[in-house]
């Protein structure tokens, strides 16, 4: 049995988000430790990924802090990954889809509990760490809920 708790932080190769004007708010907020999500101000309708508008309206958007405390909608756990030298050795490894209550879906990786452990319906909350080394990326992680 191997702890997932390999793939969070800093990893020396690994390729990172652009930032631009759609989702820098949502970085912004990751750098802070909280987690935001849009919402179209019309319907009031919340969207993941952030785009320039709502995905119901076409109109504006606003962004919201949320909880953070989601289920695993989907998962899969990378046992071998031969072709990509920066996250082979760190095998095994999880990457979950998490619904949130606001009815979005987010993936990342699942840290903190064992692969055979990882089920559809747990239960997990966001916690974020720097990706680069000058910390200007912090990218959102998932663990078991308290």
């Amino acid at each position: 049995m191997t702890t997932l708790t390999k793939v969070d932080g800093v990893i020396a190769g690994r390729g990172l988000p652009v930032v631009d004007a759609d989702n820098a708010p949502f970085f912004e907020a990751a750098a802070r430790g909280e987690l935001v999500i849009q919402r179209c101000k019309e319907t009031s309708q919340y969207q993941h990924y952030p785009r320039a508008g709502s995905v119901y309206t076409m109109g504006d958007v606003e962004w919201v802090k949320v909880p953070g405390r989601g289920k695993i909608y989907s998962f899969t756990i990378v046992r071998k990954n031969p072709a990509d030298p920066v996250f082979a050795p760190l095998c095994p490894y999880a990457i979950v889809m998490v619904e949130l209550p606001e009815g979005v879906k987010i993936f990342g990786n699942l840290t903190g509990c064992e692969a055979e452990d990882v089920k559809i319906g747990m239960a997990v909350e966001v916690y974020f760490a720097a990706a680069d080394t000058e910390g200007k990326i912090h990218l959102p992680f998932w663990r078991p809920a308290a």
